[in-house]
């Protein structure tokens, strides 16, 4: 009879023992399948760059919740997000530029470049900003060109363009911008786009119509970036699919 329950006894060990590891070992199955946990994407990370004026590069600050370090976030562990904002920057400047920005990536293609140009471009020509002043018909030129070798140097880049945003003219800006003229270089940004067949960002309808997203009258407040950085992602997942960080696997 001893014999008997030390048999059960050990029956029932072995059988909750064999319970055990079969719950171990599919636990273990189950995270070596979570997806891009421990599977890395084949190939180096994936590069954007946001190119702009000072729009973009307070968009890296983030206590305005800046438009580049939401994106920086967004794409957390699946790409590098790289701000080349510079304050009082036109498609004239950076046109003049292209061969260091050019041979700065030639190591590393980016996989996609947005450009957010046109604010300064379209300073009055007659007002505190003429300096920068750059005609509609150079400005498209400069876009074409500026893609146009874009295109050539990483033919597998994706290429997004912004519109300039609108101003406020309520305050201090109005005396070296106006709406009448920025309305001017984002319909052409929207018609390059067209041309170009590149997806675009309207960032001057939502500005325009709510003045309360800027912090100054001109750059964007948190508001503002939060929904500039909306707007990017719905064009990105709409057009650029590969780049969708909804469904894009882990770089690291």
């Amino acid at each position: 009879m001893e014999n008997s329950m030390l048999i059960v006894e050990f029956t029932a060990s072995m059988r909750f023992r064999c319970f055990l590891l079969a719950l171990l070992l599919a636990l273990v199955a189950a995270v070596e399948k979570m997806p891009g946990e421990y599977e890395p994407i084949n190939g180096p990370t994936p590069l954007i760059i946001t190119m702009g004026d000072s729009i973009t590069e307070v968009g890296a600050n983030p206590a305005l919740m800046g438009y580049q370090v939401m994106l920086t976030n967004t794409y957390q562990r699946k790409a590098d997000v790289v701000n080349r904002g510079m304050s009082a920057r036109t498609t004239r400047w950076w046109l003049s530029q292209l061969p260091r920005v050019l041979k700065d990536w030639e190591n590393k293609h980016p996989s996609l470049i947005s450009i957010y140009l046109g604010v300064n471009d379209a300073s009055l020509i007659n007002g505190t900003d003429a300096a920068l002043h750059v005609p509609l018909d150079e400005f498209k030129a400069n876009l074409n060109a500026m893609v146009g070798s874009f295109s050539q140097a990483f033919p597998n880049c994706k290429i997004l363009l912004i519109t300039p945003s609108a101003v406020d003219e309520s305050t201090a800006w109005s005396v070296g911008r106006s709406n009448a003229e920025a309305s001017k270089y984002a319909k052409m940004t929207k018609r390059m786009g067209g041309f170009l067949e590149l997806p675009v960002v309207d960032a001057f309808t939502p500005t325009y119509n709510d003045l309360t997203l800027f912090y100054d009258g001109l750059h964007l407040n948190a508001r503002g970036n939060i929904l500039l950085h909306g707007l990017i992602l719905d064009t990105i997942r709409k057009n650029f699919p590969d780049l969708n960080p909804d469904t894009m696997g882990w770089a690291f």
